[in-house]
């Protein structure tokens, strides 16, 4: 994956929000933490509201950290893109952050879009802007955003009102992107009685309904021979082992019994998800609340960077007792727009 050179078209200096954009994606690539990731981005969406003029003058007064969401790295970074010098920091993602994988150039020249993406408005890990953004730089005719439906709240899936949010954005997005479409859709779980999870109104709304028959069924492999035995770790079909199996599903007389029989409470999914992130996500306060009080990790962070009490908020579940998810807690860790 190749992305436009930050400098091109800029004949004085660098441009500063091109580079952090860069450095973003370079990240991401790279499969850094998410708050690093949105740092970035967050000081490249301040920079595009600054005047050229102000922001070389505060350069030499040094009061760029004076702007939301500048620190010291990416004062740095700006300060270098001015004076027309490629910041140390792109060099080094440049260097280390390679493609995945290796080879399929002749393939991803032939594509002419994607029809499968996820935002951070559900478990994707970048805005629909910078999504839309990159389709263009590389070169796609369209990009689809299918973000999960409401069942699976692990992953922030969206309700009806918030898609209908999403639908607005998707269309401004799209006004300003010239030939490039950007499309709406959904990737519908198929509930257990064939019904799709989202109202066929919202469905008919959309562009590419894409339907997904969910990776796990409800209690597989919960309970193997009465009890598992003593600090399993084997995974089931869809990912999970028991315990994450029981806080996904409620079931605290089952999480009591496996934690007895020497479950870990610090397990994770193959997204990193513990049995307290899963329970706080899947709305079960009392299995959250027995783990916190079990010594369950409060600072954990999973893979798309969410801890449990930011878990808490963005799943509206404020049940659990803030007091005990406070404790201990890096709130730094809390904000999206930390400064770096």
């Amino acid at each position: 994956m190749t992305s436009p050179d930050p400098s091109a078209g800029q004949p004085a200096g660098r441009d500063p929000v091109a580079t952090l954009r860069r450095i973003a994606f370079l990240l991401e690539r790279r499969l850094a933490d998410g708050y690093r990731i949105k740092a970035y981005r967050g000081a490249a969406a301040t920079l595009l509201g600054v005047d050229p003029g102000e922001l070389r003058s505060r350069s030499r007064a040094g009061t760029l950290r004076d702007l939301p969401g500048i620190g010291a790295k990416t004062s740095t970074i700006v300060e270098e893109c001015l004076a027309g010098r490629v910041p140390a920091y792109l060099t080094e993602l440049e260097a280390t952050a390679g493609p995945l994988a290796e080879g399929g150039a002749e393939v991803r020249q032939a594509l002419r879009g994607d029809l499968h993406s996820h935002s951070d408005w559900s478990d994707g890990g970048s805005p629909i802007e910078e999504m839309a953004m990159t389709a263009v730089e590389l070169g796609r005719d369209y990009l689809v955003l299918t973000d999960h439906s409401p069942r699976l709240k692990v992953a922030n899936g969206l309700t009806a009102a918030r898609l209908t949010q999403q639908l607005e954005v998707v269309a401004a997005v799209d006004a300003q992107l010239g030939d490039f479409r950007l499309l709406r859709g959904i990737e519908v779980d198929i509930l257990d009685d064939g019904a799709l999870d989202q109202t066929q109104e919202m469905l008919g709304r959309l562009d590419v309904v894409v339907a997904s028959v969910p990776g796990f069924g409800h209690g597989i492999g919960i309970i193997r021979g009465g009890l598992p035995m003593r600090g399993s770790r084997s995974l089931t079909p869809g990912g999970l082992t028991p315990l994450l199996y029981a806080a996904r599903d409620g079931r605290l007389e089952s999480a009591r019994i496996l934690l007895a029989a020497g479950a870990n409470l610090q397990e994770r999914d193959p997204n990193a998800i513990t049995p307290l992130l899963i329970a706080i996500a899947n709305d079960h306060p009392n299995v959250a609340q027995f783990a916190i009080e079990r010594g369950a990790d409060v600072n954990v962070v999973d893979w798309y960077g969410r801890t449990p009490l930011w878990t808490a908020i963005e799943t509206r579940n404020m049940d659990v007792d803030s007091g005990k998810l406070e404790n201990g807690v890096d709130r730094d860790a809390m904000l999206v727009l930390v400064k770096v």
